[in-house]
């Protein structure tokens, strides 16, 4: 999980998205600054953001995605363009399938009778 972490960031960066940014919203979508009871004391200190930072600058880099095989080197560039292309690719392919098994679903259902009161 780590690895694809680290390849999620990496795609965003690559992308030109703040790193910043993804990490911090994707902990508070995980519930990491709830799990801490002793939060308002760590953004007192200036400590709550520092796992933050350390995920950030823990990032990989495009070079190091480069790797070398019997036809010669593959560069960092074309590694992390194919991981985009295949994961767009496969994206499409879910929404598809999805959208195919949801063809008989007429959506949210509009609620026209309270049995309140």
């Amino acid at each position: 999980m780590l690895i694809f972490r680290k390849v999620y960031l990496l795609i965003h960066i690559y992308k030109g998205i703040d790193p910043y940014r993804v990490v911090f919203l994707s902990m508070l979508a995980d519930g990491v600054w709830f799990e801490n009871p002793d939060w308002r004391f760590d953004l007192g200190m200036g400590t709550l953001l520092d796992n933050l930072e350390n995920i950030v600058m823990d990032q990989l880099s495009v070079d190091e995605l480069g790797y070398e095989d019997d036809q010669g080197m593959v560069e960092g560039e074309e590694v992390i363009a194919d991981v985009i292309e295949q994961g767009t690719t496969l994206a499409r392919e879910r929404n598809a399938k999805n959208q195919s098994s949801d063809a008989g679903w007429p959506g949210e259902q509009l609620i026209t009778h309270s049995y309140l009161n």
